[in-house]
């Protein structure tokens, strides 16, 4: 069973939103999406505590960090590679 309690010293961080995140961010290049935006993240995996928007965010970072996403020069909107 996936946790879903905040860890971390400062309990902001949710492994399995982070593991969703670029789940979701894979789909969504696998799709032909060109774009994807933070907020569409949030809404899809129901971020709305700081810890698990958060959590979303360090998913994004892990998936750019993989390649599969840019940054845009629009805050929030990321291109799908």
């Amino acid at each position: 069973m996936v946790s879903i309690t905040p860890t971390g010293l400062t309990q902001q961080y949710i492994k399995a939103l982070d593991s969703a995140t670029q789940l979701v961010i894979r789909a969504r290049a696998i799709e032909g999406d060109e774009f994807i935006t933070l907020e569409y993240l949030y809404n899809t995996l129901g971020a709305y505590t700081p810890a698990e928007r958060t959590s979303v965010r360090w998913g994004r970072q892990h998936a750019a960090d993989s390649g599969i996403l840019a940054s845009t020069d629009t805050k929030g909107v990321y291109r799908l590679l």
